[in-house]
């Protein structure tokens, strides 16, 4: 009798394979789908989880919504191998509209969550998710990129208002907020007055060390973005290298804080404020994170390939010489000096004269610092 029940037992397995190769690879194909992809940096959508990945050079986030309903960055892990980080944020940034500070919900009170969407940009690979706000109809779209070959993520926030309605306030401006394990945080001194006459004592010094519990450590600039701070902070711990900055030449600030086991760094803008209208959207600052192995050098060669196919969006570097305005004279910029100066770097063999912060019009309206002719009226 054994013998003549397997046939049927086998018969059984095979239909059993059968079944999950017709209708199990479907549904697991739908649960993976790749929504854009560019060399090996790549955006995805999880159906069965409900989340999107976001990926380059072995490092991945998973985007989605936590049990509150929030959106929320799940996990910063390395899926070849498995590894998860302690990187991620329980509750992604939000918006601050009129005196309102909103979180990016799935569906809440004030904003409810509209669509995603993903893009070859040809540079890399982008995922936009949108959002409603449900009072005014504003759209708020959170924007994260990735670009072969580096682990680095850019990230920023889109305002925009609907024809016929109202303008509305928007402040606070956020880049990211991560929470991690605690970690060795350095960060580098901006320009600090140098000049060409004074070069200054602690000019573009490393500074940091190990993070003590209840501290708050705090970085930034109120005027030009490089004045006192580079706008980039680094954190050592057991998950390697973490780094992340802002992109931006004005304002800016970033937030350590150590309570028990958890270090919480934060990039932000908060003296911006900023009408939007229907024919007048507004774009956040963008900000970037990363995070590479401990083995030195690493952080440098990713943050290089980030500018390079990221910002540069892959021009090569012009090895000209160069001259540039800011590092001798900061906004002090005169007309009449500036075009002179501009003849004698040309004798010396000046290839690009750059002319850097403090050239736009009203910079020093009230005193001599001004471009009256015209300059960038």
């Amino acid at each position: 009798m054994p013998l003549r029940k397997r046939p049927r037992l086998f018969s059984a397995l095979i239909v059993g394979v059968f079944c999950v190769l017709v209708f199990g690879i479907p549904a697991l194909a739908q649960a993976q789908a790749v929504l854009a992809a560019r060399d090996d940096a790549y955006v995805k959508r999880d159906g069965a989880a409900r989340e999107w990945t976001i990926g380059s050079d072995g490092l991945e986030l998973a985007i989605g919504f936590a049990s509150n309903g929030k959106l929320a960055i799940k996990r910063v892990w390395h899926p070849d191998d498995g590894r998860v980080s302690s990187i991620a944020a329980d509750v992604e940034v939000g918006v601050t509209l009129g005196d309102q500070d909103l979180a990016l919900e799935e569906s809440g009170t004030n904003i409810s969550f509209l669509r995603a969407d993903a893009e070859d940009t040809g540079i890399g690979v982008r995922l936009n998710l949108t959002f409603e706000h449900r009072a005014t109809r504003a759209l708020i779209t959170r924007s994260y990129a990735a670009y072969p070959g580096t682990p680095t993520f850019e990230t920023w926030i889109h305002v925009e208002v609907p024809p016929g309605r109202p303008s509305l306030a928007v402040s606070k401006l956020s880049g990211w907020r991560l929470t991690m394990a605690p970690a060795a945080v350095r960060w580098i001194n901006g320009l600090r007055g140098e000049t060409s006459t004074d070069p200054g004592s602690s000019t573009f010094d490393i500074q940091g060390g190990d993070v003590g519990e209840d501290t708050h450590i705090e970085i930034g600039s109120t005027r030009r973005s490089s004045e006192a701070f580079v706008p980039i902070i680094f954190a050592d711990n057991d998950d390697g290298r973490f780094y992340g900055g802002v992109i931006w030449s004005g304002a800016w600030r970033m937030t350590v804080d150590r309570m028990g086991d958890t270090l919480t760094i934060k990039a932000d803008f908060p003296d911006i404020s900023i009408a939007v209208s229907e024919n007048k959207p507004v774009e956040f600052p963008h900000s970037f994170f990363g995070l590479v192995g401990s083995y030195p050098g690493l952080d440098a060669t990713a943050i290089r390939r980030f500018i390079m196919r990221g910002i540069r969006q892959g021009r090569p570097f012009q090895p000209l010489v160069t001259y540039n305005t800011w590092f001798a004279r900061g906004t002090r910029l005169f007309e009449s000096e500036m075009a002179q100066e501009m003849e004698r770097a040309a004798g010396l063999g000046v290839e690009l004269f750059v002319l850097d912060a403090g050239w736009y019009r009203g910079t020093g309206i009230a005193d001599q610092w001004d471009f009256t002719s015209g300059l960038g009226s």
